[in-house]
């Protein structure tokens, strides 16, 4: 009888998520927690959506570094595009500041709320721009070339991403 009437409570309630009164009109309890949930993680997470295809190995960054990622895929359109976009631009801003940015701070930044990506995501979407040339990548002070075995470590593994420094690639013309 419990279970029942807290169902009632869920079924019938008014429900605040981040402040904010949100109007759920249908669906049994379990239906109105998850539109809730939702609602909590698209509101506070707003900048998940950049991430359109997850990684789920290192495996997987391997392939973005060999370009895999763009078989068949129009320039622009590929997976993780505006995602990869935002890092750069994230660089560049740290570029002209003359901060050095190693991959723990791109790591807790893209971590962090607006972001709330994975941190395999993060390190794929590194990956992107290592690919496009967008990125040098120095790890104790010796550049890293984008065929690097160890490079996946180096873009998410704890002990390896405080060493590892990432800035934008200066092209000369």
């Amino acid at each position: 009888s419990a279970e029942e009437d807290l169902k009632k409570a869920i079924i019938n309630a008014e429900f605040y998520v981040d402040g904010e009164h949100i109007e759920i009109k249908s669906g049994d309890a379990k239906s109105k927690l998850d539109q809730a949930m939702e609602y909590l993680v698209t509101h506070v997470y707003s900048e998940l959506s950049l991430i359109t295809k997850n990684a789920e190995t290192d495996e997987d960054i391997l392939a973005v570094l060999r370009g895999d990622h763009l078989s068949g895929v129009m320039a622009g359109m590929e997976a993780n595009h505006d995602a990869a976009v935002n890092m750069e631009e994230y660089l560049e801003m740290q570029d002209t500041k003359k901060l050095p940015t190693s991959m723990a701070d791109v790591q807790s930044r893209y971590q962090g709320i607006p972001y709330g990506w994975k941190e395999i995501d993060i390190a794929a979407v590194m990956a992107q721009l290592i690919y496009n040339q967008k990125v040098t990548v120095k790890y104790a002070g010796t550049t890293i070339q984008p065929g690097d075995k160890k490079l996946p470590d180096m873009l998410r593994k704890k002990s390896e991403v405080g060493k590892t420094i990432v800035s934008k690639r200066i092209n000369i013309a």
